[in-house]
């Protein structure tokens, strides 16, 4: 079995196989899983879902897009 903890970024596309686990956030534009694989998390998908957000270097806080 293969397991990711912690959020996914893609620019393209998810593939997860039968036997994968993500425990995590998932954000992407297309996304593939097999029969059994799991996501334990949100999952975003949209056009700009690839970009993980901007954070400030002074308070560490997510910033949002305009």
């Amino acid at each position: 079995m293969a397991a990711v903890r912690g959020a996914i970024y893609a620019e393209e596309r998810v593939e997860l196989q039968a036997t994968s686990v993500v425990h995590g956030d998932v954000h992407t534009k297309r996304l593939l899983i097999q029969e059994g694989g799991e996501i334990n998390g949100v999952l975003r998908m949209s056009e700009d879902a690839g970009q993980p957000p901007q954070v400030s270097q002074r308070s560490g806080q997510a910033l949002a897009r305009a």
